[in-house]
């Protein structure tokens, strides 16, 4: 059976742990529990987890002592949770020093149980992310692209950009001065509609927004999902801070893109925490990002869609295939095709017309996938997507995104004197036993049959 996750326990209340992990299980990923934190040391040298989950409720301030000791033993960048029974002064600044990625308060019940998975998700896909830009290196090296094999991935304690979306300016200065040294800048918007097109033109660390008589709970909601339906802000930290205490439903907020809710007297410290904490985890993906870019060579990538070569991602997948295996990890595999558009359009217009058209739509089509997913382009419209620890309901969003867009898309052609519509095929295929990377690709071009 595939995993979600592979995920580090470490607490030495029997009845705690057993909770936590029984809800984990429950929720399709691995656990394993370790009393000691050199159990954990060796476990994490051993099994790569894509999560180590610290219970502070049993072990105490020694267990925020473990995480700092991870992170100073080269697990730098491995997501660390922390779960307390319930807060105590200092937790936060305690847990900020520590580098602890999440901090969980509370029982595991039914309610609390889906605050924390959904909280934990953009845990294990960094954890995903982390994993593919060591994965992408290690063959770009093999195709030549003189690379260091440990890429520089560090981060420091200063956020570069916070934007504060909210009725009034106060909100600015209260983030302003909750972050204090933490943040070089914190831009202020009063409203979603015009905070979200500055999202969209540039780069942000996090986004708290506060909802009530200023902003809507309705109308935040609807920002959390626009945020989380562009690609290139699919990751970014989004803390809503509530007006009135049960004013915004957390879990219907959570669900529609939020990171977090946070009551409005929250204290200084708890919000720091998590603007800090969650925005390091997105400086880290811009990293991850800037990585994976410097793969994309003339040696690995095609000359004209800058997508990568099939014989790059057939290698890569190939050894995704392997780590599935190994790991019992989801794997899918996509293949998109607007060949039944570019052969008549090659017709009316010429070879470069077609050529640019192409360009464009892999432009497209690399914007729309996440950063973890590998775009390559097979020739005759035709492209081919990885995605790693992705079961195929969770592929059918960047199905229904790709598809959806490139459809609705109006693409201007040099020389074409009209707007130009494609129209898209698309296939899929999940790992199967005897599955290599011929067989997946193949299965997902019958699909489109």
């Amino acid at each position: 059976m595939n995993r979600l996750g592979n995920i580090l326990l470490h607490g030495t209340d029997p009845a705690r742990t057993d909770r936590m992990s029984t809800l984990l299980t429950d929720s399709n990923c691995n656990v394993v529990i370790c009393e000691t934190a050199d159990e954990v040391w060796e476990e994490a040298r051993g099994s790569h987890p894509d999560l180590i989950v610290i219970d502070v409720g049993s072990l105490g301030r020694p267990g925020i002592a473990t995480a700092t000791a991870l992170r100073q033993r080269k697990l730098e960048n491995v997501p660390i949770v922390l779960w307390v029974a319930e807060e105590f002064a200092g937790l936060y600044d305690e847990a900020l020093a520590a580098r602890a990625d999440d901090v969980f308060a509370g029982d595991v019940d039914a309610t609390g149980a889906v605050e924390l998975m959904t909280r934990m998700r953009p845990l294990m896909r960094l954890s995903t992310q982390l994993a593919e830009v060591r994965r992408r290196i290690a063959l770009a090296r093999e195709f030549g692209v003189p690379l260091p094999d440990d890429p520089d991935l560090s981060v420091g304690d200063v956020l570069h950009r916070v934007l504060a979306v909210g009725g009034s300016p106060a909100l600015e200065r209260r983030v302003s001065r909750a972050l204090a040294t933490r943040a070089e800048r914190v831009d202020y918007q009063a409203r979603p509609f015009e905070a979200r097109d500055r999202l969209f033109e540039g780069d942000f660390d996090a986004v708290v927004m506060e909802a009530g008589e200023g902003i809507s709970v309705e109308d935040a909601l609807e920002f959390c999902n626009e945020v989380r339906n562009h690609p290139r802000l699919f990751n970014l930290p989004l803390l809503i801070i509530e007006e009135a205490p049960g004013s915004v439903p957390h879990g219907e907020a959570i669900r529609a893109g939020a990171s977090l809710v946070l009551d409005h007297a929250a204290a200084d410290d708890r919000l720091r925490y998590f603007l800090a904490s969650y925005g390091r985890r997105q400086q880290i993906r811009w990293r991850i990002r800037d990585a994976i870019e410097a793969t994309k060579t003339v040696r690995t990538r095609g000359m004209h869609t800058h997508s990568y070569m099939p014989g790059f991602l057939r290698s890569h997948l190939t050894a995704l295939i392997g780590e599935a295996r190994d790991w019992q990890k989801h794997l899918t595999v996509l293949v998109f095709s607007v060949a039944e558009s570019l052969v008549p359009f090659r017709e009316e217009f010429g070879e470069e017309a077609a050529r640019e058209l192409t360009r464009q739509v892999a432009q497209w089509i690399s914007g729309l996938v996440r950063l973890e997913d590998v775009v390559a382009n097979f020739g005759g419209g035709e492209f081919c997507v990885s995605l790693p620890d992705t079961p195929l309901d969770e592929a059918e969003a960047v199905i229904g995104r790709v598809t959806g867009i490139l459809e609705y898309t109006d693409f201007a052609v040099k020389d074409v004197y009209r707007p130009v519509k494609v129209t898209v095929k698309v296939g899929w295929a999940e790992l199967d036993a005897d599955d290599d990377a011929g067989a997946m690709i193949a299965r997902a071009r019958q699909q489109m049959e």
